[in-house]
C-alpha cells in the first residue's frame, strides 16, 4: 500500500516514524505530510526524522491557529501542491493522526480526488475541540463530516471510543462498526532493555499495610516516579498529597518527577515539599535508570491521549497508577499492571498504591510480560489490516471487523 500521513506533530514524536518504520518494513511505502506554523523550532533531538520520508512545510502563521477554518485551508492547498509535486497521485490511503487538525484537510482530499481516509481520535480532539465553550458545537459539525465519510477510525483507547460515540447518537452503529482500538507502539530500546531483574522481595513488609492502624515506621522506602511535563494536565500535585497520607500511615516515600518545565509556578510549588526531587527531560538512556530505581509510576493526568510512559515503566517491571476513562484505562482489567484513579482524589491514589504493594511481585511480573504487546512489528500488522479494510469499504466490497488489540490480550 501507498500510505500518506497527515501530521502536525510529526517533528517532536517519535511515534509517527516507529509506525512508519513498522509498515515500510511490511512492504508499504508511507510518506508524512507534516503541517506547521511559519517559524517552528526544530530541534535538535528530534533531527534524524527529517528525512526524504517527510514532506515537512510551513503552511500557515501562528495566529492563524487560532481561526480553524483558515489554518485547515492553508494546509489543504499545500498539501495539494506537494500533492502534485511529489508525485502523490498513487496514494492508496491518507491517515490523518488528529480528527480536527488534519481530518478536514483529509476530507477534501476525499472529495476532490477521491482517495479514501482514516482518522484517529485524540486527547485534542475529545478534551479540547469538542469541549470548548461555544465553538464546541461548530467543532461537532465538522467533526461528524469527518467521521462519517472516513472509511476507518482509530481509537488509542476504549475510554475515548465511548466518549467519543455517545457523542454522535445517529453515527453510534456505524463508527462501531468502522472503528477499532490499537495502541500506540514503544521505541524498540525499551523492548530490547527490559528489566527482568527487579528486586520485588524488597518491598514485602508492605504486604500488610492496609491492616496496619498504627503509626509504626516501616523500614524500606517506597519510590514513586512520575515522568511528564510539568504543567497542570498531568497533576503532579496530586501525587505528593497521595504520598503524605500513606507517610501519615508509617510508609517512607520519595518522590521523583521527571519532565520539561511547562509551568513555571507548579515546578515552583512541587520543589516547595519535601521527599520529592523535580528533574528536567532527559534522554532515554538515562531515563531508564530512574525507571528502575523507582518502585511504582504514577501519573494521574486530567487528560491523556495514551501516555507512552506508562508502557516505558512496564517494560522496566514497573506497576503503574493511571487515570479512569483516559487513554490507559482498560488495556487491562484492574490489578493486572496497576490501578486506574480518580485523579483529583489523593485518598484513591494512596489506596491503590496499597493495593499495588499488598500484590508487588504478582503486579511487577505482569507489567513486565504484557509490555510486549506494545511492539511496533506486531501492532503494524493490524495497522495494516485496519488499512485494508478501509479500501475496502471505500471500494464498496465486504469488511471483516478487526477485534481490538485489547480483545486479544485478554483472551
Amino acid at each position: 500500500m501507498n500510505i500518506l500521513y497527515i501530521c502536525t506533530y510529526y517533528h517532536r514524536a517519535r511515534i509517527f516514524r516507529d509506525s512508519m518504520n513498522a509498515l515500510i518494513k511490511r512492504g508499504h511505502k508511507v510518506t508524512a505530510f507534516n503541517a506547521v506554523y511559519k517559524g517552528t523550532e526544530l530541534k535538535e533531538e528530534y533531527a534524524d526524522l527529517m528525512d526524504d520520508l517527510v514532506i515537512h512545510r510551513e503552511c500557515f502563521n501562528k495566529n492563524d491557529r487560532y481561526i480553524y477554518p483558515l489554518k485547515q485551508k492553508k494546509i489543504f492547498e499545500t498539501l495539494e501542491k506537494e500533492y502534485k509535486n511529489h508525485h502523490l497521485e498513487d496514494t492508496e490511503i491518507i491517515h490523518s493522526h488528529t480528527l480536527l487538525n488534519g481530518g478536514l484537510v483529509a476530507y477534501k482530499m476525499y472529495k476532490k480526488y477521491n482517495i479514501p481516509y482514516v482518522v484517529s481520535v485524540r486527547d485534542t480532539d475529545l478534551n479540547t475541540f469538542l469541549k470548548v465553550p461555544v465553538l464546541k458545537y461548530y467543532y461537532r459539525a465538522v467533526s461528524k463530516k469527518i467521521l462519517k465519510n472516513a472509511k476507518a477510525v482509530l481509537f488509542l483507547s476504549r475510554a475515548y471510543r465511548q466518549e467519543l460515540i455517545g457523542m454522535y447518537d445517529k453515527l453510534a452503529g456505524d463508527l462501531y462498526t468502522k472503528s477499532t482500538v490499537i495502541p500506540n507502539g514503544l521505541e524498540r530500546y525499551w523492548l530490547d532493555n527490559c528489566y527482568t531483574t527487579r528486586k520485588t522481595v524488597r518491598l514485602s513488609e508492605y504486604a500488610n499495610i492496609k491492616k496496619t492502624n498504627n503509626k509504626k515506621p516501616f523500614k524500606e522506602t517506597i519510590n514513586l516516579l512520575c515522568v511528564g511535563s510539568i504543567e497542570y494536565r498531568k497533576n503532579q500535585e496530586i501525587i505528593l498529597e497521595a504520598a503524605r497520607i500513606l507517610r501519615d500511615k508509617g510508609a517512607k516515600i520519595e518522590t521523583t518527577i521527571i519532565g520539561n518545565v511547562v509551568d513555571s509556578e507548579i515546578h515552583k510549588s512541587l520543589n516547595k515539599h519535601k521527599h520529592v526531587k523535580v528533574l528536567p527531560f532527559m534522554p532515554k538512556e538515562q531515563l531508564i535508570e530512574y525507571y528502575r530505581n523507582a518502585d511504582i509510576f504514577v501519573l494521574p493526568s486530567l487528560t491523556e491521549t495514551f501516555g507512552r510512559v506508562y508502557t516505558e515503566a512496564m517494560t522496566q517491571a514497573l506497576p503503574v497508577i493511571y487515570t479512569k476513562g483516559q487513554g490507559f484505562d482498560g488495556m487491562y482489567a484492574e490489578g493486572t499492571v496497576g490501578y486506574a484513579v480518580t485523579p483529583t482524589s489523593a485518598q484513591e491514589i494512596a489506596d491503590r498504591i496499597e493495593d499495588i504493594l499488598v500484590n508487588y511481585r504478582l503486579i511487577s511480573e505482569h507489567a513486565l510480560l504484557k509490555s510486549k504487546r506494545f511492539d511496533w512489528d506486531n501492532l503494524a500488522i493490524t495497522l495494516e489490516k485496519f488499512y485494508k479494510n478501509a479500501i475496502k469499504r471505500h471500494n464498496k466490497q465486504a469488511v471483516m471487523p478487526i477485534p481490538d488489540d485489547m480483545d486479544a490480550e485478554e483472551e
